[in-house]
């Protein structure tokens, strides 16, 4: 949503530098929120796992 909020701003011709800045504040915030949820849910998951179920899901990419 962000994203598109930041794009729709740059395809105004009128924007303002000041409006620009906005959006993209508000777009980093938003994917730091995301990283620090994605974050403690993978902490979560990994309390669950076994070192075998870690491993293949770290090898997929999964979890880092």
């Amino acid at each position: 949503e962000k994203v598109a909020d930041l794009r729709t701003t740059l395809e105004k011709k009128d924007a303002s530098a000041d409006e620009i800045k906005g959006k993209l504040e508000a777009l980093r915030a938003a994917r730091a929120k995301a990283k620090e949820t994605l974050t403690a849910a993978q902490a979560d998951l990994k309390g669950l796992l076994t070192a075998r179920q870690e491993a293949v899901l770290v090898g997929y990419g999964m979890l880092e």
